[in-house]
């Protein structure tokens, strides 16, 4: 017999609640939050041998643990790719926060990404994956246009989403103006069609003069025009012509990446 109904009315309760679900996702999740009395924790699968040390930490907190079908989870996450595990934990997401002025302060050559009205949780939480693999120190987003975090951000990212530093802003162009007014050091990089080829000496002069570095990328639709200006360069990947552009957090690997790989070229 099945604990809870198909239709998860606690689902609607509060706004302050969060679902995580993956195995991987659940399991870092219960290693960045201690989880308390109130969360909740659902398993389509009574073979628990690989969940046994988060079971046991789950129980320790004294947190509830219930079974369910792999329907009703997938009812619970709205989501089919929750592996037979779901976490409910009853407050807000904790989210290291970036500030302006730690950016408008900010001398060392960190690297930081901002996204543009990005709207596709998975290709949001991919881009973050692969900023948090890439050495990002953090994330700069547009509140309108951007899809928020959520479950699906949360998988997507490998919990990525929790460890970087996020700052919200209302419009990345305004940003980048009041950025470079407060802090002209920063080097700030568009990614565009348009733009010039990444050259390992554009990487070296940002290294060779220890400037924090701005990597920007816009929607599918590229970034805004006004954003481009704003930009000290744009600059793009190579493409086969058949193909019209690289998906969002595949240029975004593939920039960081670059960017690194002739960052220690260099040293």
């Amino acid at each position: 017999m099945w604990l809870i109904p198909k239709r998860v009315p606690f689902l609607k309760k509060s706004k302050a609640e969060q679902i995580v679900y993956g195995f991987h996702a659940v399991r870092e999740a219960l290693s960045l939050w201690a989880p308390t009395q109130e969360d909740e924790l659902y398993l389509a699968r009574r073979d628990e041998g690989r969940l046994k040390g988060l079971l046991q930490k789950f129980k320790k907190h004294k947190g509830t643990i219930k079974h369910m079908s792999y329907a009703q989870l997938t009812d619970l996450c709205q989501s089919e790719n929750h592996q037979g595990i779901v976490l409910v934990r009853k407050s807000p997401l904790e989210v290291p926060k970036l500030t302006k002025q730690s950016l408008f302060e900010e001398r060392n050559s960190l690297i930081y990404v901002g996204l543009e009205r990005v709207q596709d949780p998975r290709n949001l939480g991919a881009a973050l994956r692969s900023s948090l693999a890439l050495g990002v120190a953090g994330i700069i987003l547009t509140i309108h246009g951007t899809a928020p975090y959520s479950a699906s951000v949360l998988k997507s990212s490998a919990t990525a989403m929790l460890k970087l530093p996020v700052l919200r802003i209302s419009s990345m162009a305004s940003f980048l103006q009041e950025l470079k007014d407060k802090n002209p050091s920063f080097y700030i990089i568009g990614a565009d069609l348009e733009g010039v080829p990444l050259r390992k000496d554009l990487v070296e002069e940002w290294q060779s003069q220890s400037r924090p570095l701005l990597l920007v990328f816009g929607c599918e639709e590229g970034m805004a025009d006004l954003t481009k200006k704003r930009c000290d360069i744009l600059v793009k990947i190579p493409l086969n012509e058949k193909v019209e552009s690289y998906n969002l957090s595949v240029a975004c690997a593939l920039l960081l990446y670059e960017i690194q790989r002739n960052k220690l070229l260099i040293l």
